[in-house]
């Protein structure tokens, strides 16, 4: 998968936002939805950023390498959760993932996965 797919998942999966935001508690409702996903937006471009930089560690599938890169980068995020995202990329970007058509236009979804043997 591409860096920014593999960080949409990370953080799909990985985000608490109550942790990492925490002055979204004190928000009115009405600003919630809008506050949170503005800073969702910008922690996954931010994160997109700079793991671009840091494509090494997703080729070695080296979790552990890329949190301490992402680390030097100033992402707030609290660095276990930011850790747990890491894994989370990795896993995702050795996943390929096309979706085509059959000749009378049913959608086929076919997906590569690279296993480490190590």
């Amino acid at each position: 998968m591409s860096i920014d797919q593999c960080v949409a998942h990370a953080i799909h999966a990985d985000l608490d936002v109550i942790e990492a935001y925490p002055t979204v508690v004190d928000l009115d409702m009405e600003e919630i939805e809008e506050k949170v996903e503005a800073y969702v937006l910008s922690l996954q471009s931010t994160l997109s950023h700079a793991v671009s930089f840091c494509r090494q560690y997703l080729e070695g599938r080296d979790a552990e390498g890329l949190g301490d890169a992402l680390l030097s980068f100033k992402i707030p995020l609290p660095a276990p959760m930011l850790r747990k995202m890491c894994k989370t990329m990795i896993k995702w970007y050795a996943v390929d993932v096309n979706e085509l058509e059959t000749l009378d236009g049913k959608p086929v979804y076919v997906m590569r996965i690279v296993v480490d043997m190590a």
